[in-house]
């Protein structure tokens, strides 16, 4: 648990990914940043996070998952961010 956000993580034959549950935000997001740099060093490829089971993001945490996706790009590692079509429509 972070903040107010859970994360669960697991892989399969897809790859790696974390499962976030409750509400992202900046201080919840930050703590959680370290739990991706752990898993992208981990090696594997992609990592997906899942953002499908939040209630609420925040635009100062998607800019630090954004960052850290940057920053896998640039390390060889595809991290994707799966958002709800709803999620999406809020944060536009």
């Amino acid at each position: 648990m972070y903040g107010r956000a859970l994360v669960e993580s697991g892989s399969d034959a897809s790859g790696r990914r974390l499962l976030l549950y409750g509400d992202l935000d900046l201080a919840s997001a930050r703590a959680l940043d370290s739990e991706l740099l752990a898993a992208m060093t981990a090696g594997g490829s992609p990592l997906m996070v899942d953002l499908s089971g939040l209630s609420e993001v925040d635009r100062p945490a998607l800019r630090v998952l954004l960052r850290r996706q940057r920053a896998a790009l640039a390390g060889g590692v595809r991290l994707l961010i799966r958002l709800t079509p709803g999620q999406a429509a809020r944060l536009a």
